[in-house]
């Protein structure tokens, strides 16, 4: 019995080493340890798309709205500026972190890669944020405007058809503002890539380096960024 209790023992200790060095050969197992900014985070208020659309039909203006932005309904289907950014950076980011875990970086590199993407996704967040509180006030001045052409006509300041085109300026003022905000937008998130794949290379020594940057395809990062070129080594 006590021979049976003995090699029992040594069984759990042998698993247990064995787990432990496992983990030690694999320091990092994409988000498990490295957490990457979340895309389901909601940056368009259907009611910025509700209130234009209601506001058209009491002017009795012709409009819809085509992926988030205003545009007229006999124009052109616009290109889909507010695809999920953050989605096509982090598809990007995953890329990086798959090369990375084949480069046998040292547990101090690690750590330092694991910094860099803390401020990637920091940095996400803080964009986010900038264009979500922009995008609000942008909308809250829609409906300011709006409410002063309404004021003018019930006072008989304006006649319905110049109301209606009063109207038709404020929401070209509004697409044009959006477009230019949902730009900036993209930027801003294409700029936090761009760092993130700057940090990383700063970790990297000169093999790791060299394969990295064939492993992405002659230096492109990605759609969000990676064409910026690459960086320096620290």
């Amino acid at each position: 019995m006590l021979t049976i209790k003995r090699a029992a023992s040594m069984l759990a200790v042998f698993l247990i080493t064995g787990f432990l060095a496992s983990c030690h050969d694999s320091p990092v197992s994409t988000e498990d340890v490295i957490n990457l900014p979340s895309e389901k985070v909601s940056i368009e208020s259907p009611e910025y798309q509700s209130d234009v659309l209601q506001e058209s039909a009491n002017f009795g203006v012709d409009i819809t709205l085509e992926n988030n932005s205003v545009t007229d309904r006999n124009s052109d289907a616009a290109p889909n500026d507010h695809a999920n950014p953050v989605a096509r950076a982090n598809a990007v980011a995953r890329k990086y972190l798959r090369i990375l875990q084949s480069l046998e970086l040292s547990e101090e590199q690690w750590v330092r890669i694991r910094h860099c993407f803390a401020d990637y996704k920091e940095c996400i967040e803080s964009a986010t944020a900038r264009y979500r509180h922009a995008r609000q006030e942008l909308h809250q001045e829609f409906r300011a405007k709006v409410a002063r052409i309404k004021s003018a006509l019930e006072n008989g300041d304006i006649t319905p058809e110049r109301a209606r085109e009063l109207y038709k300026e404020c929401v070209e003022d509004y697409r044009a503002k959006t477009k230019r905000l949902a730009a900036a937008y993209h930027e801003a998130i294409a700029n936090c890539l761009h760092n993130l794949k700057e940090c990383i290379e700063s970790v990297l020594n000169e093999r790791q380096l060299a394969r990295w940057q064939e492993l992405l395809g002659g230096g492109d990062g990605g759609d969000d960024g990676g064409d910026r070129g690459t960086g320096t080594r620290g």
